[in-house]
């Protein structure tokens, strides 16, 4: 059997984390369901994100003050337990007009335009979505001049 030597498992092991860690995007994830939360918190992780958490717009809005500074991109349900969607991205924009926001549901776009819940400068998935289109527009989204 082969043995291990320390020094070459370090060294392939080093690169790797210290790629992870350059890309340093904080996405802030605002999402009521805790399965869907945990799932997408998941993908974001494995896609090299730092990802902060809230379960309702109130706690997505006090996140996102304290940690404005560090966050490229919001991420949020539209239909929200103590705060909808369009008041939160109007809070957000409010004090940073120019963060990138994602907003999700699985409510139609036009139906949801027709109950003024959209911000035009937000940005739309519709639910159900494969995580390889989220990821996918995630990373486009971030790519995106403001």
């Amino acid at each position: 059997m082969p043995q291990l030597i320390p020094e070459l498992i370090e060294t392939v092991i080093e690169p790797v984390a210290q790629t992870y860690c350059e890309q340093q995007i904080t996405v802030l994830l605002v999402e009521d369901d805790p399965d869907i939360r945990i799932v997408m918190t998941e993908t974001l992780k494995d896609e090299g994100y730092q990802v902060l958490v809230a379960r309702d717009g109130e706690e997505g809005l006090k996140t996102f003050q304290a940690h404005a500074e560090i966050i490229q991109l919001v991420i949020a349900d539209i239909m929200m337990p103590k705060m909808q969607g369009r008041a939160f991205q109007e809070q957000v924009r409010q004090s940073h007009p120019l963060v990138k926001i994602l907003v999700m549901s699985g409510h139609h776009r036009l139906q949801l335009q027709r109950q003024n819940l959209l911000d035009p400068h937000s940005s739309f998935l519709q639910k159900p979505f494969d995580l390889d289109v989220f990821c996918e527009t995630v990373q486009k989204l971030l790519a995106s001049p403001q």
